[in-house]
């Protein structure tokens, strides 16, 4: 990770799936469903890239998501909601299971699609798309890890920058494990498709 950033790299606290050829990233405070939101996508078929902790990089052709690790630490209640299955558990704690997905992919770069900035519980589920701009520089950069040298914090933001030029970006409220999971799930896919 040390030398993703070193290299101009981001790291985002988010989660990340592949929907088609494109990643669309989950990110938010420990607690806001980023694991509970890849689990969901993993059980409708869809690739999980990253659980916690996702890379971002530019190349040519755009913002990629590089993936890894391909681990869900999905708590207790939230594996029995979504009964997972296709891949294995591999151990637990008394706060989570710990489960691998049976098809990891390839470590080959996915195009990233977009962010959801996850909000917090509400009643009511709502994904609101926002408008891509400097505003949201703020929330991005309350994302991502970035070491403590002005070079790094430049780079950083360079590649932040080029996040909100090139990425969709919505708002995504809902109650965290609650069954309408599934209905986000069929949702997001909607949109990216």
């Amino acid at each position: 990770m040390l030398l993703l950033l070193s290299r101009g790299g981001a790291l985002l606290h988010a989660s990340a799936v592949q929907v088609g050829n494109r990643a669309v990233l989950f990110g938010g405070p420990s607690r806001f469903g980023k694991t509970t939101l890849a689990a969901g996508f993993h059980v409708h078929g869809h690739r999980v890239l990253a659980e916690d902790t996702t890379c971002v990089v530019q190349l040519e052709s755009g913002l990629h998501v590089l993936p890894g690790p391909a681990l869900l630490r999905v708590r207790h209640d939230v594996a029995r909601m979504l009964n997972l299955s296709e891949g294995t558990s591999i151990g637990e704690d008394e706060q989570r299971v710990f489960f691998v997905p049976n098809d990891p992919g390839t470590a080959d770069p996915v195009p990233l699609a977009g962010l959801c900035f996850l909000r917090g519980e509400h009643q009511l589920e709502r994904i609101e798309p926002v408008a891509a701009g400097p505003e949201i520089l703020p929330d991005l950069w309350a994302l991502s890890f970035k070491l403590p040298t002005e070079a790094d914090f430049s780079r950083s933001l360079s590649l932040l920058v080029d996040l909100t030029q090139s990425t969709s970006f919505w708002n995504l409220r809902r109650s965290v494990g609650r069954a309408d999971l599934f209905d986000a799930v069929d949702e997001i896919v909607r949109m990216m498709l």
